[in-house]
């Protein structure tokens, strides 16, 4: 399965991740999008586990 952002979405995490790399550097930003992206993995998993008619909405 293919996790595809709207586009708010994409330039909202840009914009966050700069914001931490303002905050508190390189290190804070790249922590930020580990956690992120594990999020959104947990989640597609948890869609791929779910019965076929919750994948369709």
């Amino acid at each position: 399965m293919k996790l595809t952002f709207h586009r708010d979405v994409t330039a909202d995490i840009i914009r966050i991740i700069t914001h931490f790399e303002d905050l508190g550097g390189p290190n804070l930003a790249k922590e930020f999008h580990a956690e992120v992206r594990a999020t959104f993995l947990r989640a597609l998993e948890c869609l791929s586990w779910a019965p076929p008619a919750a994948n369709k909405r």
